[in-house]
């Protein structure tokens, strides 16, 4: 990308965002691979709005924005400053939307679109189809390309630069001969022993992997090109002369790497616990609800405002650019919001449900009543019966009667 009289000129680069993509597919297989999660950077984050301040999550948002300094240094050309007409209301709302939608569906571009891809997941290609929808709905009703300074003119084709190549290598052979080197460790420090994975030995390398998987993510993301807003708005607004369709050569790139690690685990039964953690934390959920769905459509709305996703996001946010921070601001309130709201939900349905059980309780104490009042009544009448039985006289005895009189007046 280059700018120009004040606007930004898009370039299709099919090959660059691949070597992206392909940087991104090996930060998830090593995370799934060493710690048995999925990369979801909504996930981390909403984990920390909400309270769940488990060691990992720092650890892979810090492996994120150490990532993103290392870009800052040796490959600044992987940011941008959004242009100061964009309003930052937009940018606030934006990041409102993705934080709502991301934690009503539980995912985002990286959880549902890379890994739920790769696991072949129905529910993530429904959510993913959704936020892609809505995005690209959004961004070509508010012409979001416009309101970026994107030239008005058609992307010119662009192959990778030396610089970006030699990245994109250095990243994925570095990152995985850096994740070999943690796998012999933990393997040296165990021995030859059968001990557990979940070992406490094994806390450092498991934070480890989560680190380096944030740091090769962040880097990935540089390279692809989705920490510049322009060229996601560039994909996401259609019927322009800009448009840009190198976005799904990303998405490509990282799927086809992350779904060997998860077919081989889920399909082919390669492995039967991560390296360094009890067991995998792989979602199998297929429901595809109004929930999920309604979380996409939030999702794309808010990422076709603005251009930006949680991910990139984060690494951007190393540069300051005040719509960025408003951006992450709005989607950690998004996140907070949608779960007091889930917890409201849930404490209203907990009372409803206690009080149709009191309803119900009362309804039973009053048909126990009623029936027991009926049996009182029984015994009582078959008694009164028999008084009057037994009070009578026996037929026997009055006719012997009759008989004495007549044989008197006779």
């Amino acid at each position: 990308m280059a700018s120009s009289a004040g606007y930004t000129l898009l370039h299709f680069t099919p090959g660059t965002a691949a070597l992206g993509g392909l940087v991104l597919g090996v930060a998830t297989a090593i995370k799934v691979v060493a710690t048995g999660r999925v990369l979801g950077i909504s996930g981390a984050v909403k984990g920390l709005v909400n309270g769940e301040a488990a060691p990992w999550r720092f650890a892979f948002l810090g492996g994120m924005l150490a990532g993103a300094i290392v870009l800052s240094s040796i490959f600044p050309a992987a940011f941008e400053m959004i242009p100061g007409s964009f309003p930052l209301w937009r940018a606030s709302l934006a990041g409102l939307l993705v934080g709502l939608g991301a934690a009503m569906g539980n995912g985002c571009t990286s959880g549902h679109g890379i890994c739920g891809s790769a696991r072949l997941s129905t529910r993530s290609f429904a959510y993913t189809g959704t936020f892609m929808a809505a995005g690209m709905a959004t961004a070509t009703l508010t012409n979001t390309a416009a309101a970026m300074n994107v030239a008005p003119v058609a992307a010119a084709f662009a192959g990778p630069a030396a610089a970006e190549m030699q990245l994109a290598l250095t990243a994925a052979v570095g990152g995985l001969a850096a994740f070999a080197a943690l796998a012999s460790a933990a393997r040296a420090m165990r021995g030859s022993s059968s001990s557990s994975a979940a070992a406490p030995g094994s806390a450092p390398f498991e934070l480890g992997s989560e680190l380096l998987a944030g740091l090769l993510f962040a880097v990935g993301l540089g390279i692809s090109g989705m920490t510049h807003p322009s060229k996601v708005a560039g994909f996401l607004t259609v019927g322009v002369p800009s448009w840009d369709a190198s976005l799904p050569f990303v998405m490509g790139g990282a799927v086809l790497v992350a779904a060997i690690a998860f077919q081989g685990i889920q399909r082919f039964k390669m492995m039967s616990k991560p390296l360094f953690t009890p067991g995998f934390c792989i979602p199998n959920s297929s429901v595809i609800d109004g929930r999920l769905l309604t979380g996409g459509l939030l999702f794309g709305a808010g990422w076709g405002l603005a251009g930006m996703c949680p991910g990139p996001a984060i690494v951007g946010a190393v540069v300051g650019d005040p719509h960025v921070l408003a951006y992450l601001g709005s989607m950690a309130g998004g996140m907070w919001l949608e779960h007091r709201m889930s917890a409201w939900q849930a404490q209203t349905q907990k009372q409803q449900s206690a009080q149709q059980l009191a309803q119900l309780a009362q309804q039973h104490q009053t048909e126990a009543a009623k029936a027991e009042a009926a049996a009182g009544a029984t015994p009582k009448a078959a008694s009164g019966a028999m008084e009057v039985l037994s009070s009578a006289q026996p037929v026997g005895t009055t006719v012997g009667r009759i008989k004495r009189v007549e044989s008197q007046m006779g």
